[in-house]
């Protein structure tokens, strides 16, 4: 105990020797431009930073970056510093901030208060970003993009290629428009897509939600304790697998349809057009099934299994729930 009080008195005496807090604003600011060609990637490390990606017709690459941060120290040691690392090859560019910290003896009080990457480019060029607490934002894009952050947030409004790919930890995923291939998955954050005419499409999510409207596609969707909401989705295929999240579901195609649906404990609410095609079983331990579809033939409501035919039978709807309600009713449109 002594030792341990001689120490905060020695840290004491430090403080007071060094005098009052020393406060300063760190700023940094760069801007490079590189020329581009079709097929070249952007390599982007950007940490906590928040990045804007925008398309232009120059085929040149600018990428802009703003640091701002307030230090406040008292005692001895190096300040904390940024740069940013700008590298060239002849089908890539590599741009990595660097926030460098360093130990100090005495109080030091770090706060940001802006840090942000705006980047100028064709939409050809194929991106690979990599961040962690800082947002996403890209518009009007035409490349592939491959996007991994911890604890920041994506938006992707009108993009259209080949292939998109999403991994985050507790941010959220918001997509407006887009044609192409999805592949998103999140631990805690939400993924919302509006107006998606896409080709494969899977979705996962532990804590969060999915919400998918006026979209088509095939899609896989899987969910913990999440919940999933489907308005308004045109489907080829869809396969849905969750535990105790409910699922609400309304299909707006018609003809043969596919669809898997497996949950624990969830309830399962699906909405179908009256000239859909399959053959529908519904599959239960302690839930229930109610089906209000008066195109319905052949139904037959037995101990913990419904079956039936719909249309022509040519599709096939499945669905099994433990101890979840499962309800099939007519689409509003």
């Amino acid at each position: 105990m002594k030792a341990v009080a001689a120490l905060a008195l020695v840290g004491v005496m430090l403080l007071v020797i060094a005098g009052p807090a020393d406060a300063r604003l760190i700023q940094k600011d760069f801007d490079e431009s590189f020329d581009v060609s079709e097929g070249v990637r952007l390599y982007l490390t950007h940490g906590d930073g928040d990045v804007t990606i925008t398309p232009w017709t120059q085929d040149i690459i600018n990428v802009k970056v703003r640091y701002r941060v307030d230090v406040e120290m008292i005692g001895w040691g190096k300040e904390p510093d940024f740069d940013v690392e700008f590298r060239s090859t002849d089908d890539a560019i590599y741009v990595a901030g660097k926030e460098r910290d360093f130990p100090i003896v005495g109080y030091r009080r770090v706060q940001r208060h802006e840090y942000s990457y705006t980047i100028s480019a064709p939409s050809y060029a194929i991106l690979h970003l990599n961040g962690d607490d800082g947002d996403i934002v890209i518009t009007d894009w035409n490349a592939d993009i491959d996007c991994r952050l911890d604890d920041g947030d994506i938006s992707l409004t009108d993009v259209s290629c080949d292939r998109v790919q999403l991994e985050l930890d507790d941010g959220d995923v918001e997509i407006v428009r887009f044609q192409g291939s999805l592949k998103a998955r999140t631990d805690d954050g939400d993924i919302t897509v509006f107006d998606g005419q896409m080709k494969d499409v899977m979705m996962a999510t532990d804590d969060g939600d999915i919400d998918v409207s006026e979209s088509t596609g095939s899609f896989e969707i899987q969910l913990d304790d999440g919940d999933a909401t489907l308005r308004t989705v045109d489907a080829e295929h869809l396969r849905m697998r969750g535990d105790d999240g409910n699922l609400v579901i309304e299909l707006v195609g018609g003809g043969a349809v596919d669809v898997d649906v497996l949950v624990d404990d969830g309830d399962v609410s699906l909405r179908l057009r009256a000239d859909v095609s399959a053959m529908l079983e519904i599959t239960m331990d302690d839930g229930s099934a109610k089906v209000d579809l008066p195109q319905i033939t052949d139904l037959v409501a037995g101990e913990g299994r419904v079956t039936g035919r719909l249309g022509d039978g040519e599709g096939s709807i499945r669905i099994q729930t433990d101890d979840g309600t499962v309800r099939i009713r007519e689409a509003t449109k």
